[in-house]
């Protein structure tokens, strides 16, 4: 079982490198980034544009579309980068325009099956005027208000009782 594993990994690794090397050409690119598999459970993909770097999930990228389709997403990223710099938006026209060059739709998020880890919320939100309770996993930000969309009233953070 483990050698059909390493054999599934060797064809996606081939094929994300003649996706690269596609795309490479495509987008008239002069140095391909490297590529590398990494253990991501839930991000199909990085692009570390400074370092010319596209990182792959080992977990989510188990066919050949996937890997294609995750490669040039990133490659994409790191075309427009070297193009316009840190000024570069992450998924805006240039970006787009270079995954349509690059023949595929400029979709920003995967549809992969994944799982994610559950949180637990650490703060917690109380309405003033209604009393309805709230979880959140991050912080409010400070000196702001914010209001509860429901009711209107002003949510403001809840104390929870030591047990």
């Amino acid at each position: 079982m483990l050698s059909l594993f390493d054999d599934l990994r060797d064809d996606l690794a081939a094929i994300a490198i003649e996706a690269l090397s596609d795309g490479v050409a495509r987008l008239r690119m002069k140095e391909a980034p490297t590529v590398e598999w990494r253990n991501y459970s839930v991000t199909a993909g990085r692009a570390y544009m400074k370092d010319n770097l596209i990182c792959l999930s080992k977990r989510l990228l188990d066919s050949p579309s996937k890997v294609r389709e995750t490669v040039l997403h990133e490659l994409a990223h790191i075309y427009v980068y070297r193009k316009l710099g840190p000024r570069a938006r992450p998924h805006g026209r240039e970006w787009r325009q270079a995954m349509q060059r690059l023949g595929l739709t400029p979709n920003v998020y995967h549809n992969y099956a994944c799982e994610r880890k559950p949180q637990q919320p650490k703060f917690f939100l109380e309405c003033k005027s209604c009393g309805a309770s709230f979880g959140r996993i991050r912080p409010l930000k400070r000196n702001r208000i914010y209001l509860h969309v429901g009711c209107g009233g002003v949510l403001r953070k809840k104390e929870i009782e030591a047990k």
